[in-house]
């Protein structure tokens, strides 16, 4: 027969073992977490890869066609020439009429 004392310290020495490494920073929670995290990274990584690389062949663009490049100024960056003025349309989106 095992005694309770001695049953009592092996349980309590596997929760001991067994809680911070479910549960710890280090353990599977943290684990999971920080994949997540990794994944969600790589998606930003991603996303700002494919802008950087359209801004890159718009610079290329702009660079070979130079016509284009005052009416992107005005249009995208709001540059204007001395005594020009700019105009900003802010469009409103109409309340939808149960259509």
């Amino acid at each position: 027969m095992k005694s309770p004392l001695k049953t009592f310290l092996i349980l309590l020495g596997a929760l001991i073992i067994i809680i911070p490494t479910l549960f710890g920073p280090n353990g599977i929670r943290g684990i999971l977490r920080m994949n997540k995290k990794i994944k969600e990274v790589k998606r930003e990584i991603i996303l700002l890869e494919k802008k950087r690389d359209r801004l890159k062949l718009e610079v290329s663009w702009l660079e070979t066609h130079r016509d284009a490049l005052e009416p992107f100024a005005k249009q995208r960056l709001f540059v204007k020439k001395k005594g020009e003025k700019v105009i900003v349309v802010i469009k409103r989106e109409e309340p939808n009429q149960g259509h």
